[in-house]
């Protein structure tokens, strides 16, 4: 899950687990109804169940952002993993080639929190 593409926080610290991209993501020359969908896969590699406890979506004029396939208060088990898609889609009113930059992200607690 981290590698080379997602960054987490320190759960002992914050009391959650924060996980992003380590980089925004960027779409640019992007046209009025286009689609971009990514999808990555979660693992629970640690020693007690997940839940997601935030899925924090910013609000980018000319885009709609959305993750399919995950959702707050899902648990991921011990062992488990989960393959949510974000979903980017380029809105009507967009304005052509413009480059659009935004960061997604998703927090997990213990299940039982």
């Amino acid at each position: 899950m981290v590698g080379d593409y997602f960054e987490t926080g320190d759960y002992f610290e914050t009391g959650k687990l924060e996980v992003k991209f380590k980089n925004p993501l960027t779409t640019s020359c992007s046209y009025p109804c286009g689609w971009c969908n990514v999808t990555f896969t979660i693992e629970n590699t640690g020693t007690i169940p997940a839940k997601v406890t935030a899925i924090n979506i910013p609000t980018v004029a000319g885009l709609e952002i959305s993750i399919a396939d995950l959702k707050v208060g899902d648990i991921i088990p011990v062992g488990g993993s989960v393959s949510p898609t974000l979903q980017i889609h380029v809105a009507d009113g967009a304005a052509e080639t413009t480059t659009y930059t935004f960061i997604v992200t998703i927090e997990f607690g213990q299940f039982n929190a």
